[in-house]
């Protein structure tokens, strides 16, 4: 005999669109240097973020959040079995013709534009004075003395030697870059297993921090990610997860994605320059798309331009104003408005087939919440022995149509109080039936309807300009 227990299933296909818990609250998966993997942190405050997770993706996409949406903002530390990667050292500059040299070495805690500058050049190594910087040159460190054949670059992983030759000039500067460390998708299930045994936290969706090395790999994270949000929702946890795309062409990222359906993910692609941890980082769109969903309510549109242009966001490095496609594909992505400064979200998507009612991201997020309230709303009604039942005719053993009314104006009263009530209602209307034709003494079944009508959302605006005579138009009426 099967356990008692609550059946949902989501009705799509509704809305007739065309294809192309009222908590804002989420938790962000990545890789670090410190913290114990598999572990759900809790952080308001930058710096216990810092002391706690030590360096990594998975920090600064902590930090950027806490600095430009808020807090609480929740973090799971990731193995991370790829470890980072550094790329050969480039002379940026010549200050003259002396011939020394540097080289960098160490495994990279996280993805770093290094340039070294030397403000002070000799032939003495030690006598040498020098500054550097993760993010390519915009936040310089103290100039520094050379102090010997190599100096260990703090809380990176990094180390830059010193080949002296016949010494260093003033003004020579070298770059190199590094590829942060990286989980492996059987890494990402661990996690994504972890956060599914520990549901003590009310969640309302996951940020993956991190790209995989293409989009043929990101289809095939985004297929076992889409599974365990699955068993989340079967377990009354109603999660969507957004992903990081990479940095592939548009063209692999449509073909990758052309025939992948997938209603509880949402992929953000482009990259931005975003201010994080005292510099300018180049990092994926997911970042600040992060933070709009977590200062937005449900029902609005990621895209909604009266929210304003996004925070600590300073260069885009895809405009989808410009080059457009992407969006149409169902990946979120980063756009300019014309004659308004600053940097939008194109629209909100998940990875739904086109044109279902789950492929606009906040759908998505109005019917998570809906679920979660009608679960709770039902929850008492388990096993209840409160329901009579009609004896004789041929409605015998049917619930009693007063029961069955009394159930539904529970459901009703809970769904609008959650949906309906605030000052800006999340839906247009919501309404909810419970069945009596229904033999429960036979079934042990109450089936149970739950309807809702989105909030419009307008994307394209037609306005007509034109002049007018009102003497003319005094006439002709």
């Amino acid at each position: 005999m099967p356990i008692p227990k609550i059946s949902q299933v989501f009705v799509d296909g509704a809305l007739g669109l065309v294809g192309n818990s009222g908590s804002n609250t989420h938790i962000k998966i990545g890789v670090a240097s410190s913290g114990t993997v598999g572990t759900i942190y809790a952080f308001s405050d930058p710096a216990l973020a810092k002391s706690t997770l030590g360096t990594g993706p998975l920090v600064d996409a902590v930090v950027f959040a806490l600095e430009n949406a808020g807090g609480p903002v929740y973090a799971m530390r990731c193995t991370g079995s790829t470890a980072g990667t550094i790329g050969s050292v480039t002379v940026a500059a010549s200050g003259g013709s002396l011939t020394g040299t540097i080289t960098v070495t160490g495994t990279p805690l996280d993805a770093y534009d290094l340039r070294v500058e030397i403000t002070t050049g000799s032939a003495t190594l030690t006598s040498n004075q020098f500054r550097y910087s993760l993010d390519g040159g915009n936040v310089f460190s103290a100039v520094l003395a050379v102090p010997g054949a190599s100096y260990v670059v703090p809380g990176t992983g990094l180390t830059i030697g010193f080949t002296i030759g016949t010494g260093f000039d003033t003004g020579d500067a070298f770059t190199c870059s590094s590829v942060a460390p990286k989980f492996t998708v059987s890494d990402l299930n661990t996690a994504l297993d972890s956060l599914r045994a520990d549901q003590t936290v009310a969640l309302s969706w996951v940020h993956v921090v991190g790209a995989t090395a293409d989009a043929a790999s990101l289809a095939v994270l985004g297929t076992a990610v889409e599974s365990k949000m699955l068993l989340e929702e079967q377990s009354y946890r109603y999660l969507f997860a957004l992903l990081e795309a990479p940095e592939d062409t548009d063209a692999n990222l449509k073909s990758s994605f052309a025939s992948f359906a997938a209603p509880h993910i949402a992929i953000a692609a482009g990259y931005a320059n975003v201010a994080v941890n005292g510099k300018i980082a180049k990092r994926s769109a997911a970042w600040p798309i992060s933070n709009r969903i977590q200062t937005s309510t449900v029902q609005q549109s990621l895209g909604r331009t009266r929210s304003g242009a996004l925070a600590g966001v300073t260069k885009l490095y895809r405009d989808e104003a410009v080059t457009e496609g992407l969006n149409d594909a169902r990946f979120i992505t980063l756009r300019t408005h014309a004659r308004k400064p600053g940097f939008y979200i194109t629209q909100g998507w998940t990875m739904a087939s086109p044109g279902s009612d789950y492929a606009p991201l906040e759908n998505r997020r109005v019917i998570n919440v809906a679920a979660a309230t009608s679960y709770d709303a039902m929850f008492p009604f388990i096993e209840d022995d409160t329901f009579r039942v009609i004896t004789g005719g041929p409605d015998n053993g049917k619930i009693d149509p007063v029961d069955a009314r009394s159930m539904s104006t529970a459901l009703k009263a809970q769904l609008r109080a959650v949906l309906l009530s605030g000052a800006i209602p999340f839906v247009s209307s919501v309404d909810a039936s419970v069945r009596s034709d229904v033999n429960i003494l036979s079934t042990r079944r109450i089936p149970v309807s739950v309807r809702i009508v989105p909030k419009g959302k307008a994307s394209f605006i037609d306005v007509d300009l034109g002049f007018e005579n009102p003497a003319l138009a005094a006439a002709v009426a």
